[in-house]
């Protein structure tokens, strides 16, 4: 088994979502952090995470993670049954185009809690690099969230759209252990890595500890897909 190379920012859910998929299959990866300027060197798109596998390139979350289904099959990540696989495939992109920019709008629309993610988006970054970004990256993710439409809504109604994320997905599950019949799958991880963004954000915690089934489903997502 080769050993892939995963270009990353730390803190990226998308990030995450590939370190998980790579726990829980098995595949031995190394880890190359890149700076918040740098990723235009990995991706033609200037996005990561970004993954060679010898001499193969995958760029983007989704893709990568097809690419690794189809390589290392087993533990499997999508359903056998054509329905439940048509859902999967529409909660990794409710995931990754819906979700991702409540956990933008939560942290950089929120002023009280720009400042904090803005450290954490730049703690690999070389202390003159981290001095310069510092004042520029909470209003350049502010604007992401804005181009998309969440992060221009009333902070009073960007929560109440994030509680009815997360009661949509405590509904989802009702007695399951995961969101599908048939167990875990790359709907879970995708979802997960979203929410748990949301939950550094005190405000995002607090959502989501009036789910106690939710917090039950993170916890088995978590111990079964990170190292």
């Amino acid at each position: 088994m080769s050993m892939i190379t995963l270009y990353q920012f730390e803190v990226s859910p998308f990030c995450d979502k590939v370190r998980r998929v790579c726990h829980y299959k098995g595949v031995p990866y190394t880890v190359q952090e890149v700076s918040l300027l740098g990723a235009g060197k990995y991706s033609s798109a200037r996005k990561l995470p970004v993954i060679d596998d010898g001499d193969t390139r995958v760029e983007d979350s989704t893709q990568i993670v097809q690419y690794l289904e189809q390589k290392y099959p087993q533990p499997g990540l999508f359903p056998q049954d054509a329905a439940e696989r048509a859902l999967c495939n529409v909660l990794e992109d409710w995931a990754d185009e819906s979700l991702y920019y409540y956990d933008i709008a939560l942290h950089f629309s929120f002023a009280e809690n720009a400042k904090r993610r803005a450290e954490h988006l730049l703690q690999h970054e070389k202390p003159l690099m981290r001095t310069l970004l510092r004042p520029f990256v909470p209003s350049l993710l502010r604007k992401l969230g804005e181009s998309q439409g969440a992060g221009r809504r009333p902070r009073e109604v960007i929560l109440d759209d994030i509680d009815r994320q997360i009661s949509s997905i405590d509904a989802l599950l009702g007695t399951q252990d995961f969101l599908l019949p048939s167990g875990l799958s790359i709907a879970d991880i995708s979802v997960f890595v979203e929410v748990d963004a949301m939950r550094v954000a005190e405000l995002g915690a607090g959502i989501i500890a009036r789910y106690p089934r939710v917090a039950s489903w993170m916890a088995r997502v978590d111990d079964t897909t990170s190292a």
